[in-house]
């Protein structure tokens, strides 16, 4: 069906899938100024937390900040494991940094930081580690991150440290028990879902990063059915648009219209 879609729509390439190349993605002034928000944590090596909702973009926002870095001057590690120990979260660091890793816990900071300077004297790279789900962290792991903050007495960050996670990430944070660390956020990025209108130009720029001339098939009304049914999370809202375009390619017509939504929407578990 895939490719009935794609020669129907004279697509190059599928345009509601999570793999969009980073460069096609629609550049829309929130999602730009998150961009410059998270690279100035980065160039400074500041901690920083994105939150949102679940399929609201948080890993796409992820992704364009790492391939806007420059990789003969960068390293982003990039970490992501729903039950993740210390002990764990060092030998991640240190297999992507190629290093051995260590059983003990005390072993793996000592090694991570060694490894660090390393990268940052050595190197001359700026290193950014970002670990992704983090509101499923454990009250242990994350007080483990106060370790990647400070060197010197706590003058200056060895990196710039993300912390990623859906809202609920930030009510954890508030905890009395997290106090250190909390205060040493410099700024939450939140991620909200898109406006209707935002939605509209996000279906039209996916259609266009497809190559598909027919960037208007999604009728007005049908855009106002993706976007009441979507609640303007981006997930849902390529979940949709994706059924909607196998629904046309199997009747042979390149448009969608707010009937074939709601039928794609009411047959599926959307």
């Amino acid at each position: 069906m895939s490719d009935a879609v794609k020669e129907l729509f004279g697509m190059s390439r599928l345009p509601f899938t999570a793999d969009i190349p980073t460069g096609m993605l629609l550049m829309h002034e929130r999602f730009r100024s998150d961009i410059e928000s998270l690279r100035y944590a980065v160039d400074n090596h500041l901690f920083t937390v994105v939150v949102s909702p679940p399929g609201c973009g948080k890993s796409t926002l992820l992704r364009a900040l790492r391939d806007s870095l420059p990789s003969s001057g960068s390293m982003f590690l990039y970490i992501s494991e729903s039950r993740l120990t210390p002990r764990w979260l060092y030998n991640q660091i240190l297999r992507q940094l190629g290093a051995r890793e260590y059983y003990y816990r005390g072993d793996g900071r000592k090694a991570v930081h060694e490894q660090f300077a390393i990268v940052r004297e050595l190197q001359r790279k700026q290193i950014t580690v970002c670990v992704d789900e983090a509101h499923l962290l454990s009250l242990e792991t994350i007080q483990e991150l106060r370790f990647f903050l400070n060197t010197d007495m706590d003058s200056r960050s060895p990196v710039s440290l993300i912390l990623a996670g859906q809202t609920e990430l930030r009510g954890q944070l508030q905890k009395e028990c997290f106090a250190a660390i909390r205060q040493r956020i410099a700024y939450p990025v939140v991620i909200d879902p898109m406006d209707r209108s935002l939605t509209d130009r996000y279906i039209k720029a996916h259609m266009t990063a497809s190559g598909s001339q027919y960037t208007d098939c999604f009728s007005d009304e049908a855009v106002d059915a993706v976007f009441d049914r979507s609640g303007g999370i981006p997930r849902v809202v390529n979940q949709i648009c994706g059924l909607c375009l196998m629904a046309a390619a199997s009747k042979g017509t390149a448009s969608v219209d707010s009937q074939t939504v709601e039928a794609v929407v009411r047959t599926s578990l959307i």
